[in-house]
């Protein structure tokens, strides 16, 4: 990947008690989001922590429950970005 640049965080806080071996920042943690040209792939299939990759097609933004829960998000990023894809 090469980044283009960062384009915002997603600040996660846990209500619950901390389990004892919880591995990550306790009880607030961010996800960093970059925009980001892909130039070339690896297989990635994932591991504990992650499902593996995906490729989302800008047409199917829409559908995504992801997408759809952080609409405005996403948003902010499109409209900022959306010139660098060709």
């Amino acid at each position: 990947m090469k980044v283009l640049k960062p384009v915002g965080y997603m600040q996660t806080t846990v209500i619950s008690a901390k389990p004892d071996d919880f591995p990550y920042p306790y009880p607030q943690c961010h996800m960093a989001f970059y925009f980001c040209e892909a130039v070339s792939e690896s297989d990635f299939n994932g591991n504990d922590e992650t499902h593996g990759r995906a490729w989302l097609p800008l047409d199917e933004l829409d559908t995504s429950a992801w997408c759809v829960k952080n609409k405005v998000f996403l948003d902010a990023i499109l409209e900022n970005n959306l010139s660098h894809v060709s």
